[in-house]
């Protein structure tokens, strides 16, 4: 088994955004970013698979995104292709970072991965990034469940009155000088409303030695996350 894991190789602040929004403050937004991310490639008998994290953010106070899309392209020495994808969440909250993670079928191990924003509609909104409450995370811990893999654990408590059908647990790994060194996600079916669950998120593969996880949270699927902070 060969691995290895490096940051990527560009994150493209630059890259536009594709809106299907005629609001004059939507035609005017501003891209979303990757500030952030990192990638790690297992090959094992012939089968390549390339882990990734990110964070994005959302420069624009007064705008949603809705189902923003990352495009994570791994290629060989000569540029060319050998996989690619889209990944795609529901949404993206005005003024706000959201961490994301997914893997890759590669062809080959790769020279190079990029990570970077492809597109987004975005919605103009009366809710701020104050209006959405953070979900309560408490009783975690890190520990090692094998040679460079390591597991996360703990509670989860939902801070809004509605219960919701799914969430996902974001879990990113940093090392002792904060740099993102590996990450991945799990999801939880039924949170009640103001009530709790615990969580539990395995086989997180990383190169180097993580000394602290940050956890994300977020409702997934139907429910809005901007509906739920809405004012009422």
């Amino acid at each position: 088994m060969a691995t290895s894991c490096q940051k990527n190789i560009s994150t493209d602040s630059t890259t536009k955004s594709t809106s299907t929004s005629t609001n004059a403050a939507a035609k005017d937004a501003f891209p979303f970013r990757v500030v952030e991310s990192v990638y790690a490639v297992s090959d094992t008998f012939g089968d390549v698979y390339v882990k990734w994290a990110a964070v994005i953010e959302n420069p624009n106070p007064e705008l949603y995104g809705v189902f923003p899309a990352i495009t994570v392209t791994a290629r060989d020495d000569s540029g060319a292709v050998i996989g690619t994808q889209d990944s795609v969440l529901f949404e993206l909250p005005p003024g706000l970072k959201m961490a994301v993670t997914g893997q890759l079928s590669s062809t080959a191990v790769p020279a190079t991965v990029e990570i970077k924003p492809a597109k987004v509609e975005w919605k103009p909104t009366r809710t701020r990034a104050d209006d959405y409450k953070p979900f309560g995370v408490e009783k975690t811990r890190m520990t090692s469940s094998g040679r460079d893999y390591f597991q996360v654990t703990g509670d989860i408590t939902n801070p809004y009155d509605k219960e919701l059908e799914s969430i996902s647990v974001v879990v990113l790994l940093r090392d002792a000088e904060g740099k993102l060194v590996g990450g991945d996600t799990t999801y939880v079916n039924g949170l009640a409303a103001n009530g709790g669950r615990p969580f539990e998120v395995k086989f997180i593969r990383v190169k180097g030695k993580p000394t602290s996880h940050e956890i994300s949270v977020y409702p997934h699927g139907l429910t809005s996350w901007n509906s739920l902070a809405a004012p009422k």
